[in-house]
């Protein structure tokens, strides 16, 4: 009885090898988060993960840029009818710095609170994966508010139309911040005749729904919990998520 002996070579991965497998994973955050999952817990990609969290910074720095330089708006104390302060009404170099910083420190610091959130309650019940992981799973998650901040970019195009539109906000000692940003886009609809408020709302639960299902699907497909262990886990990151505004 003959024995065989088999060579297994391993060619090296190029750049365009890397580049296909990147596209190819955000995809996979779309139409098969399943088995992106399953083939980030046996393969960790945090390069892709990091590159993901990029393009969510420069999508989200360029939302509000764009709306800032479309939509001016002004608060007025209520009870003196005094300008307090005036945001928007045009883009400095200054301003899209800030911002661009901004939202890389609340992006990165949220990426690794519910990245270290879901790998340590995962752990604690008995699921099996690694800190890499799920780092590069939560990383790529992050590419749905790419798209959601895509669609939001056309929102405010279409609604403005070029045009600057001016909001005036009477602030009170109780005006909550969910209120103003109500009152904004109601009166950017009122002014533009475009559903924005409709479809800005429509955004934001979408996201945070989308967001919700993919932070039980990596415990679930990743770590190998329980459905009802998973929703917990998925359930607990999305409430820490939320109150960092990571989403």
């Amino acid at each position: 009885m003959s024995e065989r002996e088999y060579i297994v070579i391993e060619l090296p991965r190029g750049p365009g090898y890397r580049i296909r497998a990147l596209f190819r994973r955000l995809a996979m955050v779309v139409y098969t988060p399943f088995e992106l999952m399953s083939e980030l817990a046996h393969e960790p990609d945090l390069m892709g993960a990091l590159i993901s969290l990029l393009l969510c910074i420069i999508a989200v720095t360029s939302t509000s840029t764009l709306f800032s330089s479309r939509v001016r708006i002004i608060y007025v104390n209520a009870t003196t009818n005094k300008v307090i302060g005036v945001i928007g009404g045009g883009i400095s170099k200054g301003r899209v710095l800030s911002s661009f910083v901004m939202t890389s420190l609340t992006t990165l610091v949220g990426w690794l609170m519910v990245t270290i959130i879901i790998y340590l309650i995962s752990s604690f019940l008995k699921g099996i994966s690694t800190l890499r992981s799920v780092a590069s799973a939560v990383g790529y998650a992050s590419f749905i508010r790419v798209l959601v901040e895509i669609i939001r970019i056309m929102n405010i195009a279409v609604a403005t139309r070029d045009t600057m539109v001016t909001v005036k906000i009477n602030i009170g000692k109780n005006t909550s911040m969910k209120y103003i940003t109500s009152l904004i886009s109601s009166a950017i609809s009122s002014q533009t005749g475009w559903p924005y408020a409709i479809l800005n709302n429509f955004l934001s639960y979408l996201l945070q729904v989308w967001m919700l299902a993919l932070f039980i699907i990596i415990p679930y497909n990743m770590c190998g919990l329980s459905l009802k262990k998973s929703i917990l886990v998925g359930a607990v990151a999305f409430v820490i998520a939320l109150f960092i505004r990571w989403i």
